[in-house]
């Protein structure tokens, strides 16, 4: 897969392109561990930190709907 259909798989599964393209890397480095490992831990670190966002983001709306003090507040 190129980067350009990878542009196009990203938006039929509703996926980040970044994440898909640094996915697309994983799957090309499997040939060379070490950079098969760094790009895993990219990817992890990738999709973690929306995680991690989305938490940060939400924290705030979800204790004022329920009447809770967050840490943010």
């Amino acid at each position: 897969m190129d980067d350009n259909q990878a542009k196009k798989a990203a938006e039929l599964l509703d996926l980040d392109y970044e994440y898909v393209l640094i996915c697309l890397q994983l799957e090309r480095s499997k040939k060379n561990p070490a950079a098969m490992r760094a790009w895993k831990k990219i990817a992890d670190l990738w999709d973690g930190s929306k995680v991690a966002l989305i938490a940060l983001i939400s924290a705030p709306a979800i204790a004022s709907f329920v009447g809770s003090p967050t840490p943010f507040s």
